[in-house]
């Protein structure tokens, strides 16, 4: 996309050459754009028409001005999408968010088959049922992989690599949809000291994590005492040494 756009910019030619061929736009990616939180539903539409109904790919990390309209257009207007990350949109809904799948699905134009949320979303587990299948799956089906996952602060980069068709998972601990992290650390403080299910994988209601590394905090040895309450001590020195 910033190839893309600094092409555009070059001259005219270039210019109306870049915007009238559609297989330049079949996967837009705004995620790392400087521009991000500043699109806006109209702006949103007119870059996906450039596509001319091919749009594959959409990426919306981070575009706060994003609302459900501009999405139920986006969405109806490309058919053929079938990868959508809207991390970061926080005006967006569940429910509303839910209904525009459900009306393309039942007008059959809904191509939707891996949706990222980013964790901007929160689903009861009826709901959770529902968006899987929406978008093709089971969600009481057990993936057959499952790459490990770690809390982040730039979760708008959120992106899936294996079988599973959306970030949202249950988790082990609480049972309820969410976004599900690994614990990085090679020696958890969790690990050695078995907490319920034997595991400190779950989601971050469940266990805090370090902002910085990812690793767990709750009942943590490295957990701080004192207001520094989302990094690990070692992340927080590490933080005062590169500052110093």
């Amino acid at each position: 996309m910033k190839d893309i756009l600094a092409v555009e910019g070059v001259c005219r030619s270039l210019r109306d050459s870049v915007r009238k061929e559609p297989f330049f736009w079949r996967t837009i990616d705004l995620g790392g754009s400087p521009l991000k939180e500043r699109v806006t539903d109209d702006s949103l539409l007119k870059l996906t028409h450039r596509a001319q109904g091919n749009l594959q790919s959409l990426t919306l990390g981070g575009c706060v001005g994003i609302t459900d309209n501009g999405l139920m257009q986006v969405l109806a207007s490309n058919p053929r999408l079938t990868k959508l990350s809207i991390a970061g949109c926080l005006k967006l809904s569940t429910e509303e968010v839910l209904s525009i799948l459900r009306d393309l699905k039942s007008a059959n134009r809904l191509g939707v088959k891996t949706f990222i949320t980013g964790g901007v979303l929160y689903f009861t587990k009826e709901q959770f049922k529902e968006l899987n299948l929406l978008l093709g799956a089971d969600a009481n089906a057990v993936p057959k992989s499952r790459k490990k996952r770690f809390f982040k602060s730039s979760r708008s980069e959120f992106s899936l690599e294996d079988d599973r068709v959306t970030d949202i998972e249950i988790c082990p601990r609480c049972e309820r949809p969410g976004m599900v992290f690994d614990c990085p650390g090679e020696a958890c403080p969790l690990k050695d000291n078995p907490c319920p299910k034997s595991s400190c994988r779950a989601c971050v209601v469940c266990i805090e994590r370090c902002l910085d590394c990812g690793s767990c905090l709750n009942d943590c040895e490295h957990k701080p005492l004192f207001c520094f309450a989302f990094s690990c001590v070692v992340c927080y020195r590490k933080n005062l040494k590169s500052e110093a």
